[in-house]
């Protein structure tokens, strides 16, 4: 079992299918939020990430003693400022840590989002 053309399928841990399933709802919350915006205008539709913070789904990472816990970091923060701080309509964005707004894909500074 497992095999194609005599090559062995890929195999994943147990321990490892958290991290697609996490990594793809991350990217299904992105573009739903992107869509929303756009169909939506009247509303303000935005998304954000707490910081890399020290959990039990990242214990096990090698640098997990580097992570701040929630206690000491500040996982509040952005969805608070997003909540109720004046962000002159600005929908269909990622935020992370820090309120910085970054690409969807992490990369960076994000492009406007296109309103119609």
């Amino acid at each position: 079992g497992g095999e194609t053309g005599g090559q062995d399928l890929p195999r994943q841990s147990k321990q490892g299918w958290w991290l697609h399933a996490y990594g793809f709802s991350k990217a299904a919350l992105n573009a739903y939020t992107r869509v929303l915006s756009r169909m939506h205008p009247e509303i303000l539709a935005n998304v954000c990430s707490p910081g890399f913070i020290l959990t039990d789904m990242t214990a096990n990472y090698a640098d997990a003693a580097t992570l701040k816990t929630a206690d000491e970091g500040s996982c509040a923060t952005t969805p608070l400022w997003l909540a109720l701080d004046d962000i002159s309509g600005v929908s269909g964005r990622y935020f992370g840590d820090g309120c910085k707004e970054i690409n969807m894909d992490g990369s960076g500074d994000a492009p406007p989002v296109p309103r119609t």
